[in-house]
């Protein structure tokens, strides 16, 4: 009886811990999230600020060469923000199937 007390406890104690760190990755998930948003906005904004350019063509060309290295740094951070979400989900998804799984052999 009291071994089988002690491994309940243990399990208690286990699943605790786990649903703990699930927390954790979810605030850092919706951290990641909130500062998602928070580029989203500002990038809009950068996108708003550029305007239509009028010139000849080595000044056309300048500013398409600028806008693209733009375009190229948008999308990288963009892909880096999403990766780290991403990365952040597969823990949080991992660990409440642990936990799920754990829990029903109880």
């Amino acid at each position: 009886m009291n071994r089988r007390w002690d491994e309940l406890l243990r399990g208690m104690v286990e699943r605790q811990r786990q649903l703990e760190n699930a927390l954790l990755r979810l605030g850092q998930f919706q951290h990641a999230l909130a500062e998602l948003l928070i580029w989203i906005d500002k990038t809009d904004g950068t996108l708003d600020e550029l305007k239509p350019v009028a010139g000849d063509p080595q000044v056309l060309e300048v500013e398409l060469a600028k806008l693209k290295v733009t375009i190229s740094l948008l999308l990288c951070e963009f892909e880096v923000k999403l990766l780290y979400m991403l990365l952040i989900l597969k823990f949080i998804v991992r660990h409440f199937f642990v936990i799920y799984f754990s829990t029903s052999s109880l």
